[in-house]
Parts: structure tokens; C-alpha cells; sequence
């Protein structure tokens, strides 16, 4: 079977299917295929029930196309995956269209975010840097806040933007400075908290948008200090150089989900590992380890174009030495991360209906943790 090949949508498939929404659908039609469906945005919510029914060995294209059915959303096979995705359309005038770029040499920033300051609503610039926001919901007096790791964030104001034409943004390069807490005193040191482990005994997907699992850190010592970096174990078994979105939440306290988020934009990463664990620094957001512990989060970043990064990953993969790797990630347009078996369940994940919860029959905690600037003499206190 080819990369893209279609042969997997001959499998007969018997399910029912009316009545069900779309998300339990799509739940019940991984279970019966072991396929994993992908995709970005909101294309979940323009699916339709609608034309479901029950079905007796049927084609597994004939379940997708009723999926599917009156939307301009396709779908096409890569290996365990049904990827989703929106076909292109002539821009309508309720989007802003652009590119990212560095100020100083003028290269593309792929993987940048764009959105309306203060909404919580964005998106992700593309392998070109390219990016399409919905600005249907802004207003003449909105803010349009640009950012990249590395780079300093930039604002601007809706009403010097021209909606007619392709939006250019220039980013500077941004210069850390050690704060002088950190240089003056040696009372603080790096602690690394949360799962530590070298290898993991599974691995769960985490390839489409706005999937999000998250880990709890107790603070059992009560520290006080800064948190410096946060820790996620990617599995060989993605594609480790896919992007990806983090969160920092509190504890809520009335439920012990995941809570107000800390990071007060959109930050989103692309990594350079083959595999294993990988550090994100977030010191510059100033975010002060909460007595009652926090959540480490996970969110997947679906690309305009799955297609282009799972044609083009040998090419421009660093450091793979088997040919095996090269295989692999060429099969998987996203990220697995690790996870090992647990007594204490610890993780919790964000349905995209928009709830957390736990899994209560799974007895497993994904492989995350952070580093966490400790103000010795308070904890030896």
C-alpha cells in the first residue's frame, strides 16, 4: 500500500452509527478500525450526524463520505491515521491572510502564532510561515498579537490592517536577560519534578488540534519559586518535529482538573529531537510555582498542510541514522507522547467538547514534568 493510498477504505467495517454525535461516531469508528482520526480547527464542528446510519460490512470510504457529507472537508489515509482537512477555498473576507518573518534577515517563521489579543482565539502560521485567522468576531478597536519562540511578541491594531491585502509581519529576535534575582543570589537552585523516567511503556496520540492531556505536579513541600522549563517525552513512534502547544494550569478547586491557564498566550513549540524527552523554557513568563500544584499541558497543532510535512520529513529530519526512523516518520504527521503504567492517575484529557476528565479504567501517567527554580532557604525551612 502506497503512503496516501486509498486501499484502507475498502475495509468493511459493520457499525451503528444513528444517532450518535459526531464525536462518539468518530470514537466508535477508531475502536473498529484502530485508525485514529486527525485534523485542525474547528472541522469537527462542521461534520454532520446527519447522514450516519447503521452499517452492515460497508466500505469504511462510504461511513467517511456520509462523515463528511455536504462539507468542503476531505479525508485521506496515512497508515493508522484518517487525516481531515479543509479543501481549498476562495478567501472570504472575514479572514486575514499573512506571512511571518525574521526583521533582521528576513527568513520565514513557520509555526508562529497570530491571534486577537485578550480572546484567546488564533491560529497557527504554516511550514511557510503563511497564516489564515478568522477575524469574524473583531472589532475596528481589537488587537492583533503576533509571537514565536525567540522573538519578540508584536501588536497590531486592527484598524492599520487592510483586509484586501496579504498582511507582512517582521519579528525581532529576542535577548534574555538573567534577572538579577537569579544572578546576585545563590539561594536558588534547579529542581526537576514530575516523571523522570528514560523509557516509556506506551505511547497515546496527540495529532489533532486542540487535543490537549495534561499532568499534575503536586507541591507536597510547598516551594516557593519560578517554574524554568517544562519536560514532555515525545515516542519515536510520532513525528517528533511536529508542533505543538503548551499550558501551564492551575488546579481548579472545586473539580481538580486543569484550571486557569498561566501562560497568557499562545505558545506554541517545534521541536529538533528524533526522540526522548524535550525542554521548553517558559522563565520569561514569570510564572510562580503554585502552593497547590500545577498542571503540566499538552496540546496538538494540526498544519494547513499535512500532506506537504509528511511528503517532505526525510528530507529535512537531522540526525536519523535508521532507515526505520526515516519510515516512521514519514507515517506519522504527529505527536505521540510517552506514558507509563501508575497506581496514581494523574492525568487528565480535554475532550473537544470541550471538558476534562480522567480515565478511570487506565491506570497510566504521561510522561511529563517540569524544572523549577527553588528558593533553598525557604524549603529547608
Amino acid at each position: 500500500m502506497s503512503l496516501f493510498g486509498q486501499s484502507i477504505g475498502e475495509k468493511k467495517v459493520s457499525l451503528i452509527l444513528k444517532g450518535l454525535s459526531v464525536q462518539e461516531a468518530m470514537t466508535r469508528i477508531t475502536d473498529a478500525t484502530g485508525l485514529h482520526f486527525a485534523y485542525g480547527n474547528d472541522i469537527s464542528a462542521r461534520l454532520s450526524n446527519a447522514g450516519l446510519g447503521n452499517y452492515e460490512q460497508a466500505p469504511l470510504r462510504n461511513i467517511l463520505s456520509d462523515l463528511t457529507r455536504g462539507t468542503n472537508i476531505r479525508y485521506f489515509f496515512v497508515q493508522d491515521q484518517i487525516i481531515l482537512r479543509e479543501r481549498q477555498v476562495m478567501i472570504q473576507a472575514a479572514y486575514l491572510t499573512g506571512q511571518i518573518f525574521d526583521e533582521e534577515s528576513g527568513r520565514k517563521i513557520p509555526y508562529s502564532t497570530i491571534e486577537i489579543k485578550g480572546k484567546n482565539k488564533g491560529v497557527v502560521s504554516n511550514y511557510e510561515a503563511a497564516f489564515r485567522l478568522n477575524i469574524q468576531q473583531a472589532g475596528p478597536g481589537d488587537t492583533l498579537l503576533v509571537s514565536s519562540v525567540g522573538y519578540q511578541k508584536k501588536e497590531i491594531a486592527f484598524k492599520d490592517v487592510a483586509l484586501e491585502d496579504s498582511l507582512r509581519v517582521f519579528l525581532a529576535i529576542k535577548v534574555y536577560t538573567v534577572p538579577p534575582l537569579i544572578v546576585s543570589g545563590n539561594t536558588f537552585e534547579s529542581r526537576s519534578v514530575g516523571v523522570k523516567a528514560r523509557k516509556s511503556q506506551g505511547e497515546m496520540y496527540l495529532d489533532t488540534h486542540g487535543q490537549q492531556t495534561a499532568f499534575f505536579i503536586e507541591n507536597v513541600d510547598t516551594l516557593e519559586g519560578k517554574i524554568e522549563k517544562l519536560r514532555y517525552f515525545l515516542s519515536e513512534k510520532g513525528n517528533t518535529h511536529a508542533p505543538f502547544r503548551v499550558h501551564v494550569y492551575l488546579k481548579d478547586s472545586v473539580t481538580g482538573a486543569p484550571g486557569k491557564d498561566l501562560i497568557d498566550n499562545f505558545l506554541v513549540v517545534k521541536p529538533d529531537i528524533i526522540s526522548g524527552w524535550y525542554e521548553v523554557d517558559v522563565f520569561e513568563h514569570d510564572i510562580d510555582i503554585p502552593k497547590d500544584g500545577f498542571y503540566v499541558a499538552f496540546e496538538g497543532v494540526f498544519p494547513d498542510d499535512p500532506e506537504y510535512i509528511l511528503r517532505n520529513r526525510a528530507g529535512s529530519i537531522e540526525g536519523i541514522k535508521k532507515k526505520k526512523d526515516v519510515i516512521i516518520r514519514m507515517l506519522s504527521y504527529g505527536q505521540r507522547v510517552g506514558f507509563r503504567k501508575s497506581r496514581q492517575n494523574l492525568t487528565w484529557h480535554y475532550s473537544l467538547s470541550g471538558n476534562w476528565f480522567q480515565l478511570k479504567k487506565q491506570s497510566f501517567n504521561v510522561m511529563m514534568g517540569a524544572k523549577l527554580l527553588i528558593d533553598t532557604n525557604q524549603s529547608d525551612e
